[in-house]
């Protein structure tokens, strides 16, 4: 009490009137919708706003894509056929993953053979467009870890069935991706299928799982974007990636921007004798 009148209650404190109420929960509406605005306004895909949304691997397989960006503080927002987004997926076959594809706001994924098969029985608005990395997967054994099993990355029958036609072994055991070094460090493995790159640190003798070759990631497409008039531009800058990839030195460039890894000519002999090999987009 001040002058006999009661003390102003501070503005924060003061019990909200209909018309400030009505005002902050238009405010926070607002808010709300600008937000979302943010996250989906490329959820028409390229062909309505030349945005183009990607999902790759963190892994071999999402290399070329990468490399797309090696040069994206220079050419992001000004080359219309480069990525305006890319989500990275640790498995491909993961409940996340799948959701994020079902959504329909994505352009272009890489996704492995059986992930792409799944979600083309389940999804007519993706078409397949072809294998882009081949024998990405390799075995990584350990005779010293004294166990006869070996472990594959879940929902994908791929990998064992290039396992049984070429080795025997007792028990094939279906981990998460990133369960499967964790488990050959343990020794509760012999013997593990794993991304080329996330194993390349990784002791152990390394082979391919077939004689011949192995899909081990393909390109799935929205048919709006493959319709749109950016996609001939963005399949020949993916093209042109591969090109680069498939030299010593546009390789050794690429893991170095991609995982911080310096290879030797050692390295890119390792990486030929494993055969892995990416492929062009088919126009």
């Amino acid at each position: 009490m001040r002058n006999g009148r009661p003390k102003p209650t501070p503005l924060r404190d003061a019990p909200l009137t209909d018309d400030r109420f009505y005002a902050r929960a238009l405010g926070g509406l607002a808010l709300a919708l600008l937000i979302a605005f943010a996250l989906f306004r490329r959820g028409g895909g390229a062909s309505e706003n030349g945005a183009i949304r990607v999902v790759a691997p963190d892994n071999t397989g999402g290399l070329p894509i990468r490399w797309m960006l090696r040069d994206a503080a220079e050419t992001f927002h000004a080359t219309s056929f480069l990525p305006d987004e890319i989500i990275p997926t640790a498995d491909c076959c993961s409940a996340t993953a799948q959701w994020t594809m079902s959504s329909g706001r994505v352009d272009i994924a890489v996704m492995c053979p059986d992930a792409a098969e799944s979600l083309l029985e389940k999804d007519p608005r993706y078409a397949l467009l072809g294998a882009v990395a081949v024998n990405s997967d390799i075995l990584v054994t350990r005779r010293e870890n004294g166990s006869d099993k070996v472990g594959v990355m879940q929902s994908r029958r791929y990998q064992a069935d290039a396992l049984s036609s070429r080795f025997d072994y007792a028990d094939i055991v279906t981990l998460f991706p990133a369960g499967i070094a964790y488990a050959l460090e343990r020794k509760f493995l012999g013997g593990g299928v794993m991304d080329a790159l996330s194993a390349w640190m990784l002791s152990g003798d390394k082979e391919p799982l077939s004689v011949g070759d192995v899909d081990t990631y393909v390109l799935v497409v929205s048919k709006t974007f493959a319709d749109s008039s950016e996609f001939g531009g963005f399949a020949a800058r993916f093209n042109k990636s591969v090109e680069e990839l498939s030299t010593p030195d546009g390789l050794q460039n690429a893991v170095l921007f991609y995982k911080g890894l310096r290879w030797n000519q050692e390295d890119v002999e390792q990486w030929k004798r494993l055969r892995i090999k990416f492929r062009k987009i088919s126009l």
